[in-house]
């Protein structure tokens, strides 16, 4: 059933949703939600929030694909600007009635997709949060919304299995199913889960629909607790055991040097807020760059290997 890694174990853990008017909330709050999106786009030590807000036309909007993979689609998924992704079966979208899975005022939207597509939130980093919550808002609305048509909203700690988040219109093991609880349209609705905890968190929104005359939509993606990041804070980095990975000097001022296991791959180095400051590709099992431009304070130092595995320590500068 679902585009893209492993099927969800059951449901997650009991959550609420709050069914609101069809108006949409951007009207109420689109300034305050500006300010929160910015906030997470550059991996400030914030609130995450995803509404959507400037991107209109993101995505696949009025496309069509000649198989299932997103890069057979025309006009090409435009992605330029944004941190989330698209997945699934795009072969639905077809030629003869252009489809849409993409931005249309400021809200994700869905339109006879056929076949399951998903929403990819960026990996979140939120152990220096503690206890997160997580809410969006999800809506079906058209002349035509069937059984068949569902969303499935789910998330991930640690890299682990989908756990799907239930509401008062699951049905079939889906978060929200058409025709429930009526066959009327119901608009907004707000879905939560609470008591989350861990070192990454991911979030994937899937729909399927299957008629041009209705829209399944996602907004206002958000984890509000302090603390969340997109990129691994210092004090939660943690090498990976049997993966040594060596710094030298340490502290360091103009350059620094490192070794590891791995022959070749890519480095990443974080100031201490989280911030992308150096990044390259290496070759050879050790490899030197220059830090003589950055502050001096702490840092972390992160290796991801061709073969897969990764490497994380520390890095004080001197500068």
């Amino acid at each position: 059933m679902n585009a893209s890694g492993p099927e969800p174990d059951g449901f997650g853990p009991e959550v609420s949703t709050t069914q609101s008017m069809k108006s949409h909330p951007k009207t109420i709050c689109s300034v305050f939600g500006t300010v929160l999106f910015y906030l997470a786009s550059f991996s400030l030590n914030a609130q995450y929030l995803e509404n959507f807000t400037g991107q209109n036309g993101k995505g696949l909007v009025d496309a069509a694909c000649t198989g299932a993979d997103i890069s057979t689609c025309t006009p090409m998924a435009d992605l330029t600007g944004v941190n989330w992704t698209l997945s699934g079966d795009f072969s639905g979208f077809d030629a003869s009635s252009p489809d849409d899975f993409g931005v249309i005022n400021e809200a994700l939207t869905v339109s006879d997709s056929d076949n399951e597509v998903c929403w990819n939130s960026p990996t979140l980093y939120i152990s220096s949060a503690g206890e997160v919550s997580l809410s969006l808002d999800l809506s079906l609305n058209g002349t035509d919304i069937e059984s068949d048509d569902y969303i499935d909203a789910e998330y991930k700690v640690n890299n682990g299995d989908f756990a799907t988040i239930t509401t008062a219109f699951s049905s079939g093991g889906h978060s929200v199913v058409g025709d429930l609880p009526d066959a009327g349209d119901f608009g907004m609705t707000t879905v939560t889960a609470t008591g989350i905890t861990g070192d990454s968190l991911n979030i994937r929104v899937c729909f399927n629909d299957n008629g041009s005359s209705e829209q399944l939509s996602l907004d206002n993606v958000s984890v509000p607790e302090t603390g969340v990041t997109l990129t691994p804070p210092v004090s939660s980095v943690k090498e990976r055991q049997g993966y040594h990975l060596s710094v030298f000097p340490n502290p360091a001022q103009d350059q620094i040097a490192f070794e590891s296991p791995a022959e070749s791959g890519k480095f990443r180095l974080f100031n201490a807020t989280g911030r992308l400051v150096r990044s390259g590709e290496f070759q050879g099992f050790r490899h030197t760059f220059s830090v003589n431009s950055l502050p001096g304070g702490l840092y972390s130092l992160v290796i991801y290997a061709t073969n897969g595995h990764t490497g994380t320590t520390s890095v004080t500068l001197s500068n």
